[in-house]
């Protein structure tokens, strides 16, 4: 499993080549949120020295979002992930993707507070993460 902790740079490690079919990809990335069913679409820049090994990204959690630079806003909590391979660098659309060449879970930490309702007289106050 991935982790992401919010508010941070994250130095993250696949292995995406082994499934590639292009020569030089580009990866774009897909999340999904187990509970809200929000999806993150966003790309990031494999800064791998060692690509025939692994690929690394740096994606960075934080409210200033820059989606095709790897920066991403993520709510604390459970998200499914799909990793697809792309021609070129700037597409965020799954539409014009190549193939997907990697699934996966990710817990996003950190601190969030959550309200839930339970029932009509009771709001209980969650803090997520850690």
């Amino acid at each position: 499993m991935v982790v992401i902790n919010r508010g941070e740079a994250n130095d993250l490690f696949f292995t995406l080549k082994e499934k590639a079919s292009l020569a030089t990809p580009y990866y774009l990335f897909v999340f999904i949120n187990d509970t809200s069913e929000e999806t993150k679409t966003f790309t990031a820049s494999n800064i791998s020295n060692y690509r025939d090994r692994y690929d690394e990204f740096i994606i960075t959690e934080d409210s200033t979002e820059n989606l095709s630079s790897g920066v991403v806003e993520l709510s604390a909590g459970f998200w499914s992930y799909s990793i697809y391979e792309q021609v070129t660098s700037g597409n965020l659309d799954i539409a014009n993707v190549t193939s997907k060449v990697e699934v996966g879970r990710v817990d996003v930490r950190g601190t969030e507070v959550v309200k839930a309702t339970v029932s009509k007289t009771r709001t209980y106050t969650v803090r997520n993460g850690g």
